[in-house]
């Protein structure tokens, strides 16, 4: 069910990457994501600096939710201009978490249009569309007063995974956010050509409180199957035992194959997979 990537090099990576880390509607990636802070942890032991592209406002007084919009325009704006060269070889990793790949899979369109060498591997995405997701249970239970605040997980500085600390914050939501979201159409039809053309992969969690995301996935790996694409389909992943931020779940939670750390590391190399070819893995299970 999915792909372990263990390299040591990287061979054939177009120097330089730049990588951005997109965040869901609510999330600050340095004070209130764990599976972020491991990426960010993976991607410098690579060398890679990451571009947080966070959630939220990173205004300590006056913080808000941030829309798709105004996260894709961070993401095009922060491009470095070399990469936009067409002698220059560098490469953008895009990795994306739920709400956030609304942004980063339009950025992977727009570079895709510049002939920038982009990769985007999101987790747990909104499958089938974000607009049905927002109505599910579990994101409705983060909003209150007619949805115009949303709960904003935070750590202390330097306490980010410790959970008896964690506090949660009541955040304003813009108008824009929810438009965003609803003129998102076509999610899953666009993702799965992506992945399928060798832009993109998906990586879904098993146990997701969005059941749709493995239902779908699933769904891809056996028509890539029946097809005879082997390599869309290792491009479409599921996490055995995970939940929605790829840490192990339900009561067997001990025995999940994967660690959160062991998946999100799996996460940065598949998009550096993506990339380059050369990246060598190792096929653990299937």
């Amino acid at each position: 069910m999915y792909d372990m990537i263990a390299s040591e090099t990287m061979d054939g990576l177009k120097q330089p990457i730049t990588a951005f880390c997109v965040g869901g509607g609510g999330s600050h990636l340095a004070r209130g994501s764990v599976a972020f802070d491991y990426i960010n942890r993976t991607l410098s032991n690579y060398y890679i600096t990451p571009h947080n592209v966070h959630g939220v406002t990173d205004d300590t007084t006056s913080s808000r939710v941030r829309s798709p919009s105004e996260q894709y325009e961070e993401i095009m704006d922060n491009i470095p201009s070399e990469n936009k060269e067409k002698d220059e070889k560098g490469s953008v990793l895009l990795i994306a978490q739920c709400m956030g790949t609304i942004a980063a899979h339009r950025a992977l369109l727009s570079m895709t249009e510049e002939n920038i060498n982009a990769a985007l591997v999101t987790f747990s995405p909104p499958l089938p569309n974000p607009d049905e997701v927002i109505k599910l249970p579990n994101s409705r239970k983060r909003r209150r007063h007619n949805d115009t605040e949303m709960q904003c997980p935070m750590f202390p500085d330097g306490k980010i995974g410790d959970f008896s600390v964690l506090r949660h914050e009541w955040l304003p939501i813009p108008q824009k956010y929810f438009h965003d979201v609803q003129e998102t159409r076509d999610l899953e039809k666009q993702l799965h050509q992506s992945v399928e053309i060798g832009r993109a992969a998906v990586i879904a969690a098993e146990r997701d409180w969005n059941t749709s995301t493995p239902l779908i996935v699933s769904s891809w790996r056996r028509s890539w199957q029946l097809h005879g694409l082997h390599e869309a389909r290792q491009r479409a992943i599921i996490v055995p035992k995970a939940g929605h931020s790829l840490h192990p779940s339900g009561e067997n939670k001990h025995l999940a194959p994967l660690s959160q750390q062991q998946a999100c590391q799996l996460v940065v190399d598949t998009g550096l997979r993506i990339l380059s070819p050369a990246f060598q893995i190792e096929n653990r299970n299937k």
